[in-house]
C-alpha cells in the first residue's frame, strides 16, 4: 500500500524519502513511503501524531492511504452479479476488457448470455476457453455466432432422452434462445433421432444444414444400427423443407439413403422454393432413387448445385439424368463421380447435355467411361456446348488406349480449341 504525508495546510511534504519510523521511534512496515506526487485515489486517515520528531515538516502530519477507484468497484460488482443484472452492452467500451476478465462464465445462464450479451470480446473468451481452434471465417466472422452454433451442435449430438424426457424441455429452452443466431448448423451424429421438424423449422436464419446420422468414438461398441437416417428422419426433414423460408444448402452425406429415402425427401423438395444446393454424396440411392430425383428436377425446383458422388448409379440412372438435364434450365454444378455409369450410360448422360444451356461445372471422374460411346459423346459435347466452364473426366479410359484413338484425340483437340467457354 502507498502512503502520502501531508501537513495541515494540505501541502505535500517536499522531497522523496523512505520514512523509517513512526513519530516516537516505532518502526514502520517495509515499503511505506512519503512523496510529493499526486494520488487522486487516496483518502485521508484521521491519524494525528502528537509526539512527532524534532523535524518540523513531520510535526502534526496526517497519513493517507490508497483505495480502489470507484469505477473499479463498479466493474467488480457488475462481473460478480451479472446473472442478476445483465447489462453487459451498456458498459462503456473502455471498461469491457476488465469486465470480461472478471466474469465467471459458469455462473451465467446460456439463454441469458445469448439474449443480452453481444460484445465480441466476451464470446471470443468463451470460444478460446472451450475449443483450441476457432475458425470464425466459417461463422460470419463472429465469435458469438461461432459459439452459439457449436454449442447447439453439441446439444444435438450429446442429447439422449432421459426418463420421461425431462431433459427435453431444457434442450428446447436452450435451442429456442440460440435460434435467432444460428445460420449454419453441422451435426455429425444424432443418436437420439430427434424429430427435427419440431425444432429447427423455427430457426429464422438457418441457411445451411449439414446432417450425418453417424456415431463418433464408438470403439469396441460399434453397432451398424447406429448409422444412417431412418425413414422417419427423412420424412421429418421433408417437413422442414416445406416449412423453411431461408434454407439454401442441405448436405446429407453418408446417411445410407436409398430410393425410399429419396422418395420421402422429394415430397419436401418439390414444395421448396429456397434450396439451391443439395449434397447426397456417399449414399446408395441407386438408379431408382436417381429417377425419382430427376422427376423433381423438372418440377419447379431451384437447385443450382447437385452432388451425387458414390451412389451406386449405373447406366439406367445415367440415362434418366441425361434426359432430365436436356430440359434443365437452372442447374449449374453437377458431380456424379465415383459411380459405375459405364460407357453407354455415360454417353447418354453426355448426350443430354448437348443442348443444355445452364450447366457450368461437370464432374464425371471414375465413372467407367470408355472410348466407344462416351469418348465420342464427350468430343461432341465439347464442340457444341458453349456454357460449360469446367469438366473433370479423370480416372476414365476414354483416351487411354494408344494408336486406336488417334483420330478421337485429334477431334478432341480441335473441339477444345474451338470452345470459348472451357
Amino acid at each position: 500500500m502507498r502512503f502520502i504525508l501531508k501537513d495541515f495546510d494540505g501541502k505535500h511534504i517536499r522531497g522523496w524519502h523512505r520514512l523509517t519510523a513512526y513519530p516516537g521511534g516505532t518502526s514502520l512496515p517495509a515499503g511505506v513511503e512519503w512523496t510529493t506526487g499526486k494520488d487522486i485515489g487516496s483518502i485521508q486517515l484521521d491519524i494525528l501524531y502528537s509526539s512527532a520528531p524534532d523535524n518540523d515538516l513531520l510535526r502534526n502530519a496526517h497519513l493517507t492511504a490508497a483505495v480502489p477507484r470507484l469505477d473499479d468497484l463498479i466493474i467488480k460488482a457488475l462481473s460478480e452479479n451479472y446473472d442478476i443484472y445483465p447489462a453487459f452492452d451498456k458498459i462503456p467500451p473502455e471498461y469491457l476488457d476488465n469486465v470480461v476478465a472478471l466474469l465467471d462464465p459458469s455462473r451465467i445462464d446460456f439463454v441469458v448470455a445469448v439474449k443480452y450479451i453481444h460484445a465480441e470480446k466476451f464470446w471470443k473468451r468463451l470460444c478460446e476457453e472451450r475449443w483450441p481452434i476457432c475458425p470464425i471465417q466459417e461463422h460470419g466472422l463472429s465469435y458469438k455466432r461461432l459459439y452459439v452454433e457449436r454449442h447447439v451442435q453439441h446439444l444435438f449430438e450429446s442429447y439422449f432422452p432421459s426418463h420421461e424426457r425431462s431433459n427435453y424441455e431444457q434442450l428446447l429452452a436452450e435451442v429456442d434462445g440460440a435460434a435467432p443466431f444460428v445460420h449454419t448448423l453441422q451435426i455429425k451424429q444424432l443418436l437420439s433421432h430427434l424429430d427435427l421438424s419440431e425444432i429447427i423449422v423455427d430457426f429464422p436464419h438457418l441457411s445451411s444444414l449439414h446432417l450425418t446420422y453417424g456415431a463418433r468414438k464408438v470403439a469396441m461398441d460399434f453397432d451398424k444400427s447406429l448409422f444412417g437416417m431412418h425413414l422417419a428422419d427423412v420424412k421429418a426433414l421433408s417437413s422442414v423443407l416445406q416449412g423453411t423460408s431461408c434454407l439454401h444448402t442441405l448436405v446429407l452425406r453418408e446417411n445410407l439413403l436409398n430410393h425410399e429415402s429419396v422418395q420421402a425427401l422429394m415430397a419436401g423438395l418439390i414444395n421448396n422454393s429456397t434450396l439451391t444446393a443439395l449434397d447426397l454424396a456417399h449414399n446408395k440411392i441407386g438408379d431408382l432413387g436417381l429417377r425419382r430425383l430427376c422427376a423433381a428436377l423438372g418440377n419447379g425446383t431451384v437447385l443450382t448445385r447437385l452432388d451425387l458422388s458414390d451412389n451406386n448409379i449405373h447406366g439406367q440412372g445415367a440415362a434418366a439424368l441425361g434426359a432430365a438435364l436436356e430440359h434443365a434450365r437452372i442447374l449449374e454444378h453437377l458431380s456424379i463421380r465415383l459411380n459405375p455409369l459405364g460407357d453407354e450410360g455415360g454417353a447418354q448422360l453426355l448426350q443430354g447435355l448437348q443442348n443444355n444451356s445452364s450447366l457450368r461445372s461437370l464432374h464425371m471422374g471414375a465413372c467407367d467411361l470408355g472410348c466407344v460411346h462416351a469418348g465420342r459423346a464427350f468430343v461432341r459435347l465439347v464442340g457444341n456446348n458453349t456454357t460449360l466452364e469446367e469438366v473433370d473426366v479423370s480416372s476414365n479410359s476414354m483416351f487411354s488406349i494408344p494408336d486406336q484413338n488417334v483420330s478421337l484425340d485429334e477431334q478432341l483437340e480441335k473441339a477444345v480449341m474451338s470452345n470459348s467457354s472451357l
